[in-house]
């Protein structure tokens, strides 16, 4: 009996683990994949030339503070929407339905400050009816020890819940 507790508590604990391994996104009852960018080439490829994104996947952009921030579309195929998530992780800002940039110059997409974009197919921001102001939940296995990286961390990276 014993050790069929253990076994359970063990697979248990192996299933937590596992799952909070994966880096993810959660806006509402909505958990999207994350792909990470949180370099400057990471920043500056981000989803160009990608054919498809999963539905529930995403490109996480994250950057060492809340500042204000521009995007465009050269060299990225699929449509996008633009989530913009400043420090206290709240939507700040949404651009919907970006399309490609088919001809030279590019249209910037800019935000109020933010500390993250989050990009995911588009249409889905309407569809799952996100705002300014919802909440996100950031689940990166590196986000606490990049955080602790960055040369603008403060005493408040403490009372973040992750």
């Amino acid at each position: 009996m014993k050790s069929g507790i253990g076994l359970v508590l063990l697979v248990c604990g192996l299933l937590l683990s596992c799952a909070t391994n994966s880096d993810s996104v959660i806006i509402g009852p909505h958990v999207f994949g994350a792909e990470i960018a949180d370099a400057p080439d990471e920043w500056s490829q981000g989803l160009m030339f990608r054919e498809q994104l999963g539905i529930n996947k995403g490109m996480l952009f994250i950057f060492p503070d809340d500042a204000p921030r521009s995007f465009w579309m050269k060299n990225t195929k699929i449509p996008l929407d633009m989530i913009f998530i400043n420090e206290s992780r709240r939507i700040v800002y949404i651009h919907q339905n970006v399309q490609p940039c088919i001809k030279d110059p590019c249209p910037a997409y800019p935000s109020p400050p933010a500390m993250y974009v989050f990009e995911i197919n588009a249409g889905l921001a309407k569809e799952y009816g996100f705002g300014v102001g919802d909440a996100v939940r950031i689940d990166y296995k590196s986000l606490a020890s990049w955080e602790l990286s960055t040369a603008n961390f403060s005493l408040t990276f403490l009372s973040h819940s992750f």
